[in-house]
């Protein structure tokens, strides 16, 4: 619920920021794999973070490539074993002394990997995104010797735990960008798909295809068929995630690249600068939850901003609080002020 500093209750304040409405004031969870709200807050700074880390690598003369893996699914694999396997399969290409001089040879300084998790007709699919940071551009033999090893230990390892890999698939490359192009990964709108940090940390943002679902896109079809099946889905989800990482850093690595390491609840409860709409009390936002409105309270300030807000709200008797500048004063349609609201 609200809840401001030292647990005293606070109201709950409204914010737009590039089109998109937010709240503030409410308690955190941080969990990047379960919660809508967090997540995307999570998500999009470790994207960022990614993003200011991998340019300032390539700008200093260092190169950087992403390596997506799968394994070979199927409907009724769990996904917890799928999991295992994925995560087993890439530690085994860190270890052992050919990895350490593999590591020396090419120059690696550590990676970024990420688990993204979608559900579709051939069951759960989950995929690891990684970027792999080199301190220059690798020696072209070197690099090509270590692009066969991963494949060919990939394969071997998938195929160990029953999850085969797709030779064609399994294990795919991709140079990330020159220098001159560095400073994109910062401009790059988050929602572009083309900011090196969504590709790796943005999976809240992903549209499933043919047919998969994002956990996330679960939660909206459930609401929009009431289908009950999804659920054991997401039990299923919540149980084979629980304290496993989601985004990976090697040891050091943020620090060689210059970017400020900060926990998931730091993440979480820091604000974003937006303007401020309006806000609630804890009794009206109680009234919000029990009218089912979170999602359309956020949708109306996005579309019709607070007079749409205050249109929403009246219908369900419930009164709004909005911080006026002389400008807007005037664009606020008859209905609760300051002085009057709950």
């Amino acid at each position: 619920m609200a809840q401001g500093q030292n647990g005293k209750v606070d109201r709950v304040k409204i914010h737009v920021r590039d089109g998109v409405a937010y709240t503030s004031g409410l308690c955190i969870c941080a969990n990047g794999w379960l919660c809508p709200v967090c997540s995307a807050k999570i998500r999009a700074k470790r994207a960022n973070e990614i993003a200011v880390g991998v340019a300032s690598l390539i700008m200093g003369g260092g190169e950087a490539w992403m390596v997506t893996f799968t394994v070979r699914h199927a409907k009724g694999h769990a996904l917890a074993e799928l999991l295992d396997a994925l995560n087993d399969a890439f530690r085994r290409l860190g270890n052992g002394k050919i990895a350490v001089r593999e590591k020396k040879a090419t120059g690696k300084i550590g990676t970024i990997n990420s688990r993204e998790i979608t559900y579709g007709k051939n069951g759960w699919h989950p995929h690891l995104h990684v970027i792999v940071c080199f301190k220059e551009s690798p020696d072209v033999v070197e690099l090509t010797y270590m692009m066969a090893r991963w494949q060919r230990l990939w394969m071997a390892w998938t195929k160990k735990h029953g999850f085969p890999a797709d030779k064609a698939h399994g294990v795919k490359w991709d140079k990330v960008m020159t220098a001159e192009g560095a400073g994109e990964y910062i401009a790059k709108a988050q929602d572009s798909g083309k900011h090196i940090g969504n590709e790796v940390a943005r999976g809240d943002l992903k549209k499933g295809k043919l047919g998969s679902l994002t956990p996330f896109e679960m939660i909206e079809y459930l609401m929009a068929t009431g289908d009950a099946a999804v659920v054991d889905l997401w039990l299923e989800y919540e149980k084979a995630t629980k304290g496993k990482s989601w985004l990976r850093w090697s040891p050091k690595l943020k620090a060689m690249l210059g970017v400020e390491e900060k926990t998931e609840e730091e993440l979480a409860a820091e604000e974003v600068a937006g303007g401020e709409v309006a806000e609630l009390a804890e009794a009206a936002w109680k009234m919000v939850i029990r009218h089912g409105l979170e999602a359309r309270v956020l949708e109306a300030v996005e579309r019709g901003g607070f007079p749409a807000l205050v249109k929403l709200l009246t219908a369900h008797q419930i009164w709004a609080v909005k911080k006026l500048s002389p400008d807007e004063a005037s664009e606020t349609p008859d209905g609760p002020s300051e002085s009057n609201a709950a």
